[in-house]
């Protein structure tokens, strides 16, 4: 891979490139790397419709490590709904349906953007 662009900088491409896709979209955004102290970061979360949709974005170049999708681990999962539930109590929002989604984008071997799909989370 080319080196020219750190994994910060290919991770901020990645996550301006699916704000961008959800706005054109008519999604609105309501915060980018929400944190929670201890608790971990929501990357985005979003309103559509009344639905409030929180998004995880992946981005790898290749499939070593069994590719983006592959870090979506039950550690993280968890770890996202417990920052959800804590961004939906300190904005007031716990009466709004919420969707979990993962917006996986493909990255080339100079980290530009090849490729960006968005599946929805399922949790056990």
């Amino acid at each position: 891979m080319d080196r020219s662009r750190t994994a910060r900088e290919r991770g901020r491409l990645a996550e301006e490139a699916v704000a961008e896709w959800f706005t054109a979209r008519g999604y609105q955004q309501l915060a980018r790397n929400y944190t929670a102290g201890k608790l971990g970061e929501l990357d985005l979360v979003l309103e559509h419709e009344g639905t409030l949709c929180v998004v995880e974005v992946k981005a790898r170049s290749g499939s070593a490590f069994g590719g983006p999708a592959a870090s979506l681990t039950a550690g993280k999962l968890r770890r996202m709904r417990h920052v959800t539930l804590h961004f939906l109590q300190k904005q007031a929002l716990m009466h709004k349906r919420v969707q979990f989604l993962a917006a996986i984008v493909q990255l080339n071997t100079q980290g530009d953007i090849m490729d960006l799909k968005v599946v929805p989370i399922y949790f056990k």
